[in-house]
């Protein structure tokens, strides 16, 4: 995954990933798919905190710190790009039912699993995330054999 520039990191999210290795995918309204993510909602907040406070906002899955893989966070700048956007990632999350009946925004249309194979056919916003998700599905499918699950 790409280095970012010193700068703050005002946005975060989750690769929240199944122990089928499908993929939690958020779509906005104008159809683009996304990671759970979204912008810190006070100046104080960690970046852990918001991407799981997103995360369940925006998907309905409740993690933990725990349940986040350290040390590991896909970067990318984000859409204007005047900031980077840092997702954490999370494997072996419960596959229920997804909905993004909290998120405040109203940014989110659509929640759904995508399985890894076809993670990277989505319509992602813009070039570096189609980048970020290309390097994120190849981490992924290099380590499948790493991961046991519970």
């Amino acid at each position: 995954m790409a280095a970012a520039a010193a700068k703050p990191c005002p946005c975060a999210g989750v690769v929240a990933v199944t122990d089928d290795w499908r993929v939690a995918v958020v779509w906005t309204r104008k159809g683009w798919a996304s990671f759970p993510k979204g912008k810190r909602a006070w100046s104080g907040e960690t970046i852990t905190a918001c991407a799981l406070r997103e995360l369940e906002e925006e998907a309905n899955i409740q993690l933990t710190p725990a349940d986040l893989l350290p040390g590991l966070a896909a970067i990318e700048r984000n859409a204007v790009g005047d900031g980077i956007v840092a997702c954490l990632f999370a494997l072996g999350v419960p596959g229920h039912a997804l909905h993004a009946d909290g998120d405040p925004d109203g940014v989110v249309a659509r929640v759904a699993w995508v399985p890894l194979a076809e993670l990277a056919a989505q319509r992602w916003r813009t070039p570096q995330r189609k980048t970020m998700v290309r390097d994120v599905v190849a981490y992924l499918e290099n380590r499948r054999e790493a991961y046991s699950f519970r």
